[in-house]
């Protein structure tokens, strides 16, 4: 600490070195994330195409927009 009772800028960066450097607790932590990634990255294609495979079985592909509207429909202002 300096005079003015604050720490210079180094100590931060060192500080904030050392927290992300202590969060690589295991050699295998980047591999395990890596591994973790390629899962998601995966899993959400698989659902993606899923979800298309169904919405064309279902013939819903265009649903919303073959849809009519309701002729006795009224839309009422919802206040929050």
């Amino acid at each position: 600490m300096n005079s003015t009772g604050l720490k210079s800028a180094s100590t931060y960066g060192d500080y904030y070195l050392n927290i992300f450097a202590d969060s690589f607790d295991n050699d295998l932590t980047p591999y395990f994330a890596l591994i973790i990634c390629l899962w998601g990255a995966i899993f959400s294609e698989y659902c993606n195409q899923t979800n298309a495979r169904l919405a064309y079985e279902w013939d819903v592909l265009k649903f919303e927009r073959d849809e009519n509207d309701q002729p006795n429909f009224k839309k009422e202002q919802e206040n929050f």
